[in-house]
């Protein structure tokens, strides 16, 4: 005869629950049986046994699920299946190893393959951010060779670079491609002598820029750009230094269904963020980029027209580089000054001969001739219009839902090697899972190590 507890006990088969107080019987073993599998029979007087679903054996120190009565004879008999998680639960609560899951103090960070999305966009937000002094109307900045600012007086070949308004700029485009001469002698001393000496000639680039140019330039005014053996008329700013440093503050990280602490805040399969650059255009963020407010700032170089900007949250920076500076077309004046200078002496020889009226005709129809301009085309054309449409820097977002997270049934990942006992205790509905378990140092069969390493790696409830 031994003795056994029985128990009126409901638990999982993947817990480590244990009963409590049982009711202690006198029973026998029978004959042929294994240690994990006893079959038990109790007398006849004991007909109440069979409420009983759960047992304990001391002799043999393990608990055990009743899998099935049966009766003969005035007999109950008790066939029995051990229970590994119930009879080894401090083994595992002492265990040192791997947990890849549990459903509390898991790390939401992790890319949890357990979370299924649902194919709708749940959240678009967008937060702007305005560039400092960015003006629609803009500036002109002018690259010319010829006579250096500096001493006019000297003709230096160096390269001078100018920042004018709209309004400075046509002013001197006006005054460089005049036209509106009333008499020959206006012709013959202005605009001969710019079919000559073509002023447009000395302009190496012309780019548009959306800051107004005093941010630009200099904050000296210059009124006599040179140009060439020209001076032209319009109120300009020298730009001496050949990059600005903007600093545009921090742009807020838009509204968001997930938390910072959520991985699907960062994770490019439910989470997507895109950038407006003016001068640059529309780029992909890297969620993981966006974990807090963005700073940004920029550096713009006036001479090339590009801007970088520098963008990012504590030591993270990203650098993204484009062309804020539109390329202007110039009007290229191709003229034939030999033919100028061949028809203009033909004229002086007829006012010898004594022909005069036919003299000064071909001295006017030369210097016509002469000023008649076949365009040519130096630069590109680049576009205002999206810098003057879209004004801002935009940070969007884009989020896809979420289903229910199963983290009852199946926890969330944890990914942290661990003594089980030290970091959780065991309670109602805990479910953790080990990864490569091997509970071997223990006193158990082999069938019972690998059960037991087999449930602890598929999952079970710590409780």
């Amino acid at each position: 005869m031994i003795t056994v507890t029985l128990y009126q006990f409901s638990k999982r088969k993947n817990s480590t629950k244990r009963p409590g107080t049982g009711t202690n019987y006198s029973c026998r073993l029978k004959d042929s049986c294994s240690l994990t599998k006893p079959v038990l029979s109790f007398d006849a007087g004991q007909q109440n046994v069979k409420a009983n679903n759960y047992c304990y054996i001391p002799d043999f120190n393990r608990y055990y699920f009743i899998s099935e009565w049966t009766y003969h004879n005035g007999i109950w008999t008790a066939t029995c299946s051990i229970d590994v998680l119930g009879t080894y639960k401090d083994t595992i609560s002492n265990y040192q190893g791997f947990v890849e899951r549990a459903s509390e103090g898991f790390n939401t960070l992790i890319n949890d393959p357990y979370v299924s999305g649902v194919q709708n966009i749940a959240n678009r937000s967008m937060t702007p951010l305005a560039i400092p002094n960015y003006s629609t109307d803009g500036c002109f900045v002018i690259r010319t060779t010829g006579k250096q600012y500096q001493n006019t007086d000297e003709f230096i070949g160096g390269v001078n670079t100018y920042a004018m308004t709209p309004a400075n700029f046509e002013l001197l485009c006006a005054n460089l491609f005049d036209v509106g001469a009333s008499d020959i002698a206006a012709v013959i001393t202005e605009e001969a002598v710019k079919a000559f000496f073509n002023p447009f000639q000395y302009i190496l680039s012309i780019k548009w820029f959306p800051f107004p140019a005093n941010t630009i330039g200099s904050e000296t005014l210059l009124t006599a750009p040179t140009f060439g053996w020209f001076e032209g008329t319009g109120v300009a700013r020298c730009v001496t230094d050949y990059y600005q440093v903007i600093n545009a503050g921090t742009i807020a990280r838009p509204t968001s269904i997930y938390d910072t602490d959520d991985f699907r805040a960062h994770s490019p399969s439910w989470t997507r963020y895109t950038l407006y650059l003016p001068g640059v255009g529309v780029i992909d963020v890297n969620p993981e980029d966006v974990v807090d407010d963005l700073d940004v700032n920029a550096v713009l170089d006036p001479i090339t027209g590009e801007i970088t900007y520098i963008i990012g949250s504590g030591s993270t920076k990203r650098h993204f580089t484009g062309q804020i500076g539109v390329d202007v077309q110039i009007t290229q004046l191709a003229t034939n000054p030999m033919g100028v200078i061949s028809n203009t002496l033909g004229a002086a020889a007829s006012a010898f001969t004594g022909n005069f009226i036919g003299a000064s005709g071909s001295a006017v129809s030369a210097i016509q001739n002469a000023l008649q301009p076949t365009q040519s085309v130096n630069g590109r054309q680049g576009s205002m219009a999206l810098l003057k449409n879209k004004t801002r820097i935009e940070l969007y977002c884009e989020q896809y839902q979420s289903a229910p997270i199963p983290t009852a049934q199946y926890g969330r990942c944890c990914y942290r090697s661990t003594i089980i006992g030290s970091t959780w205790t065991a309670k109602d509905n805990l479910f953790l899972k080990l990864g490569a378990a091997s509970m071997s140092d223990i006193r158990a069969t082999d069938t019972e190590i690998v059960e037991l390493n087999n449930m602890v790696n598929t999952g079970f409830y710590y409780e």
